[in-house]
């Protein structure tokens, strides 16, 4: 599978890096996303969800054993970052437009 970069904003104090989405190798499947959230601030950051241009819908999901769980919020505490990673902590994303590619961009929110 091959990966779309992506680009984040975010509110001052906290930063998101490593933003990827992996496309699926079969058309039709979910695609995964991973970033990283690091807190700068003095206040817990909370998220309650996650937006890709080009899904018509996402899951924030973790993993339990061989199991995939769905997560309703992801707290990052002060100071601290959180990585949503393969195998871990993810971002799957549904229903794909034709206009996500390999090597192509997209937005997060």
């Amino acid at each position: 599978s091959e990966a779309a970069s992506g680009s984040i904003e975010a509110k001052p104090g906290v930063k998101v890096s490593d933003a990827r989405l992996v496309l699926p190798a079969v058309a039709g499947n979910p695609a995964a996303a991973y970033l990283v959230i690091d807190n700068q601030t003095k206040d817990m950051v909370s998220i309650a969800a996650v937006t890709i241009q080009g899904a018509a819908k996402t899951e924030m999901h973790t993993m339990e054993g061989d199991s995939m769980k769905p997560v309703d919020r992801v707290d990052v505490e002060p100071g601290t970052s959180i990585r949503f990673e393969p195998g871990k902590l993810h971002i799957m994303a549904f229903e794909l437009g034709s206009d996500l590619a390999p090597g192509g961009e997209t937005e997060f929110t």
